[in-house]
């Protein structure tokens, strides 16, 4: 296995957006456009505006078996995520303590083998070589994956309703306070 950004590889677009699709809560779409703007809401704008920050697992035949999205401020980011995430914004109250922010999806038929701690520990890293002093990920309150981002050192920061979800933003500094 090997860790790139999607900047420094060849990889076909098509394999990451079918990991994201595999990875999602949502698995049926009424037409292929409802599920193309899924696609460009959730991942296209990491894609175009951090290829640097997209890490990528590949498998040993050159397939992607996972891929992190990240943005190192998401302050910044704002102008090109909160139009396309209307909750974006939900916890930005946080954004100065936990600047960066990551999307972790792998392959199902590779998870639970530690590809998503690897591509998270790139990505802190890199983030540490950068002076980013924080990290955060939302995700939902029922979500299986809280117990997975609490082994790799994340903490419950903030829980708010969002509509009529229960959102968790859960937070891990980067350097000692």
């Amino acid at each position: 296995m090997q860790i790139v950004t999607l900047q420094n590889s060849q990889v076909n677009i098509s394999e990451i957006e079918n990991i994201f699709l595999d990875t999602s809560s949502i698995q049926s779409f009424k037409s292929k456009h409802e599920k193309y703007n899924f696609i460009d809401k959730w991942l296209t704008p990491y894609l175009e505006n951090w290829p640097e920050l997209v890490y990528l697992a590949l498998h040993q035949n050159g397939s992607v078996m996972g891929y992190l999205t990240g943005c190192k401020c998401s302050l910044s980011a704002k102008d090109e995520l909160s139009p396309r995430i209307a909750s974006y914004l939900t916890f930005d109250e946080y954004f100065a303590e936990y600047p960066a922010h990551l999307h972790v999806n792998v392959l199902s038929s590779f998870q639970g083998q530690g590809l998503g701690k690897i591509l998270i520990q790139s990505f802190i890293s890199d983030l540490q070589k950068q002076t980013v002093k924080g990290l955060h990920a939302i995700t939902s309150a029922d979500s299986a994956n809280i117990s997975f981002y609490k082994k790799l050192g994340f903490q419950v920061v903030s829980q708010k309703l969002y509509k009529k979800w229960t959102l968790l933003l859960m937070g891990q500094y980067l350097f000692s306070n």
